[in-house]
């Protein structure tokens, strides 16, 4: 059996995105089930050492259900056959890794900062009752991050189990608090609706920073202490980008901070790090984006949302092709 780990933010927890490819959920058919016959069959197959080991439960109802989604917008938006996101018909040509060979354990968050991701990981590895052979890594944005806290509702993130869930990770007694990096407390404090407590507090944290570079370097050095990890533990591991989101001195740098500091990023100390720590692992020079817009026809790069415009996320025929071309062929 070879053991697999797949981390990420949204990109990698998406029901539909590349690190359910190989296995896809249709096979389990849960999507058939009503309660409280899905209660029971979620609660067994969370126990299942050959399923999925995940750090918030994303399962197969969501999977149909984002397909579904999908399926509806393209062929509302482009006329497209729907067949093409069809549910049952999705998964039939994506390349396979059977469940008698391969066991795959999945931690993706909804905007995770690879700091977060880089430590569940690890965390997973080290208290895991078998050795892990393979690490696929989907890089996230730099400038996420979040804060160490012994009181996890001390930002006021415990409103509702979803809230808590999301902008809170637990790793034995330690707790950290999801904090997006790059919102300024200025514009943060007009938003309609108001901020909730807690986008206003991380804004200010970031807004008294005042240095972008700071959350990049925290997040290169977490790659790096993944890398000689996972070389101390013989795992292979490949990293591969979302998007096209290597810091320089247009990206996440406004125009204020630009008058103010010319300095560009990244710094000497960031770009050396990359180069010897994560460049020499990455699975392709394409991201999932780019690799889609190379290779498929515009409109099927990115996502569409429920305003019917093109999201930010790819596309899940964009998912599948990554996955097929560059994923599957390093893992196989």
């Amino acid at each position: 059996m070879k053991r697999l780990v797949f981390a990420g933010c949204s990109f990698t927890h998406s029901g539909d995105s590349w690190a359910y490819c190989g296995r896809p959920w249709n096979n389990i058919e849960m999507h058939k089930l009503q309660e409280p016959e899905r209660s029971k069959f979620k609660s067994q197959i969370q126990k299942d050492k050959n399923c999925y080991t995940r750090v918030e439960w994303f399962g197969p109802t969501t999977s149909y259900d984002q397909l579904e989604n999908q399926q509806k917008k393209f062929s509302q938006k482009y006329n497209t056959s729907p067949s093409l996101l069809d549910p049952e018909n999705f998964w039939k040509d994506s390349q396979q890794l059977p469940i008698d060979q391969y066991e795959i354990n999945v931690f993706g968050r909804g905007s995770n900062s690879n700091t977060d991701t880089a430590r569940a990981v690890m965390h997973f590895i080290e208290n895991y009752e078998h050795n892990i052979d393979t690490v696929v890594f989907q890089i996230t944005g730099f400038a996420r991050r979040e804060l160490y806290t012994s009181d996890p509702d001390i930002y006021g993130v415990k409103e509702g189990p979803y809230r808590y869930e999301f902008n809170v990770t637990q790793y034995d007694d330690a707790h950290f608090i999801k904090h997006w990096g790059a919102i300024d407390y200025n514009e943060v404090i007009k938003e309609d609706p108001p901020a909730d407590y807690f986008r206003r507090t991380a804004a200010h944290f970031y807004s008294k920073i005042f240095e972008p570079e700071e959350y990049h370097i925290r997040a290169i050095e977490s790659l790096q202490s993944l890398t000689t990890f996972c070389e101390a533990h013989n795992i292979k591991l490949g990293f591969f980008h979302g998007w096209d989101n290597y810091p320089d001195s247009e990206w996440d740098y406004d125009d204020r901070r630009r008058n103010i500091d010319e300095r560009c990023y990244p710094s000497e100390y960031f770009k050396k790090k990359y180069d010897r720590y994560v460049k020499p692992n990455l699975l392709s020079e394409e991201s999932i984006i780019s690799f889609a817009e190379l290779n498929l026809d515009k409109k099927f790069v990115y996502d569409i949302m429920d305003n019917g415009e093109h999201g930010g996320h790819p596309c899940p025929l964009a998912h599948k092709l990554y996955w097929n071309k560059v994923v599957y062929p390093f893992v196989k």
